[in-house]
């Protein structure tokens, strides 16, 4: 009875400090004090490669760029929020995953990017934090 109340209350610390549930659980991603946690203000470079940044430097898990209603291009983390304020359109930073494959962009076009952060990992919540009209 002892060796099991003291195993649960080891798990109990260990998801305390190391986070339990992960992409599969009911828990949200583990707190991080550099996660953007309000709006931010989108920068976009000149050019059909733009760099997508933002301020303030803190740290994302999505990005959507978005020819009117269709998606032009997507990444996204596996339920993480570590992306950093410099995303080049089509080059999916580490941890990624690639939600849709870039279509090239047309100069004279207007596109607009969106960056989200992960609220819940399950079920899947996600925060919408800016957004910006473009045209490379």
């Amino acid at each position: 009875m002892i060796r099991r109340r003291l195993w649960g209350i080891l798990v109990t610390g260990a998801c305390l400090v190391y986070g339990c549930g992960g992409e599969t659980g009911n828990n949200p991603p583990p707190i991080d004090n550099t996660v953007c946690v309000g709006p931010v203000v989108l920068s976009v470079s000149a050019g059909t490669t733009p760099t997508f940044s933002w301020t303030p430097d803190c740290k994302l898990g999505r990005l959507i760029v978005l020819d009117g209603p269709l998606e032009a291009w997507g990444t996204e983390t596996l339920g993480r929020n570590i992306y950093e304020a410099r995303i080049v359109y089509g080059v999916h930073p580490p941890g990624s995953v690639e939600s849709q494959p870039p279509v090239p962009l047309v100069t004279g076009r207007t596109y607009t990017v969106s960056v989200y952060r992960w609220v819940s990992v399950s079920p899947e919540s996600l925060a919408l934090l800016g957004e910006r009209n473009f045209t490379p």
